[in-house]
């Protein structure tokens, strides 16, 4: 993936899109090798910049939240806030600028100088009640943050939700794959 990502952004270097799935596939790809993921860094920040030029506000969302992934694994909380800022003047209600003060609150939760207490009250406040249609981003982090907190019949179903989820992208991947071949 991340080679065929790479030609498509060298092929067309103003696809925020392709630069976004690259990021996202260097950041993964760094993740397994070593269990800390430092990349993406780069390719995301210039999806961002190509997301803004272009004028596409979900997009630009995008890239902020798996930007904003990238340095919550670092951590880099000061540019994570700075982040999750932007992502909130694009679309304050998004799900994703939700998913971005998450991951910064994740963040800063092992921070001595945090208030424990406060982050608890911003995590609660932004994974709000659970419903069917959150992401599977969402599902998988409120199933952390549930065993964090003790409920783990609420990180269950959250956990149950995700691999639903993720059960059907892998359907939905594996009729892609079939249609193409048919074709």
């Amino acid at each position: 993936a991340i080679a065929s990502l790479r030609e498509l952004t060298r092929q067309n270097p103003t696809w925020s899109a392709a630069h976004i799935n690259l990021g996202v596939a260097l950041y993964n790809q760094s993740l397994l090798k070593s269990g800390l993921a430092t990349a993406g860094e780069e390719t995301l920040s210039y999806a961002v910049d190509q997301a803004k030029v272009q004028g596409d506000r979900p997009l630009e969302l995008l890239a902020l939240v798996n930007l904003a992934n990238v340095y919550s694994s670092v951590p880099n909380s000061d540019q994570m806030k700075i982040l999750c800022q932007r992502a909130e003047t694009l679309d304050a209600q998004a799900e994703l600028t939700r998913l971005c003060w998450l991951y910064y609150y994740f963040a800063i939760t092992g921070n001595p100088s945090a208030d424990s207490n406060l982050i608890n009250r911003k995590k609660a406040e932004y994974f709000r009640e659970p419903e069917i249609s959150d992401s599977s981003r969402l599902q998988a982090l409120r199933g952390i943050w549930s065993v964090g907190q003790g409920n783990q019949q609420e990180a269950n179903v959250s956990n149950q939700r995700f691999l639903k989820q993720m059960q059907y992208h892998a359907c939905l991947q594996q009729d892609r794959e079939f249609i193409t071949y048919l074709r």
